[in-house]
């Protein structure tokens, strides 16, 4: 079922719909599998610059003696599976946002199919959840998650599966989601993904004050 989840078309990284060529004239239409897309929409990552990494995988390519455009499709949610390298671990302030390269086919008036130039498709993309993955069957998976301006969802410490460590940790696997979003916010330097434990007592407090059960708490 998950596998046929991200093959859902918002999901794929790339087109399956491109120009190729076959015999010297280009031509229009799907020559990749869908499930293999999918799987390609799934990066993987250990270091260096991540959206530089994303943009690599488009351009021209070849199969069976047919080129074609291997193009980009921006998708609602990116995929990345981050495997933090001992010799250059990305911390959350290096992967809380993203710029993709997102190089597509475009046709010229002279009816020739030709790519965009470098830089001209960018698009800015945000961390919105981390999955810290176990290694082991008897421990959980833990999770954290962002609103899509950047900053971090308060939640229970008491929360099953609850991501207390930062992002980055040595020889851990992680599973990153970023959705499309603004370049810049305002501030946005400052977010940590760390927040002070959540006081269950004064939310409880501060519940009874919205229902009206009791005065305002003293500061």
């Amino acid at each position: 079922m998950q596998d046929t989840f991200w093959q859902h078309d918002h999901f794929l990284l790339f087109n399956p719909e491109t120009p190729y060529k076959v015999n010297g004239e280009w031509e229009f239409g799907t020559i990749c599998d869908i499930t293999e897309l999918a799987e390609d929409s799934l990066i993987t990552f250990n270091s260096g610059n991540l959206g530089e990494k994303i943009a690599e995988g488009f351009g021209l390519g070849i199969d069976d003696d047919i080129v074609f455009a291997k193009q980009a499709k921006p998708p609602s949610i990116l995929r990345v599976q981050y495997d933090v390298s001992a010799d250059d671990p990305k911390k959350f302030q290096d992967l809380r946002k993203i710029v993709v390269d997102m190089t597509h086919a475009e046709r010229k008036p002279s009816g020739l199919w030709e790519l965009t130039e470098p830089g001209a498709a960018l698009m800015t993309y945000r961390l919105i959840a981390e999955v810290c993955l176990s290694s082991s069957p008897k421990v959980k998976d833990t999770i954290r998650t962002y609103l899509a301006e950047g900053e971090v969802i308060r939640i229970p410490t008491t929360f099953p599966n609850h991501m207390s460590e930062p992002l980055g940790k040595a020889n851990a696997r992680y599973m990153l989601y970023y959705c499309y979003g603004v370049k810049d916010i305002p501030g946005e330097d400052m977010y940590s993904e760390i927040l002070p434990p959540f006081d269950m007592a004064k939310a409880k407090i501060w519940q009874d004050v919205v229902d009206g059960n009791s005065a305002e708490p003293s500061s």
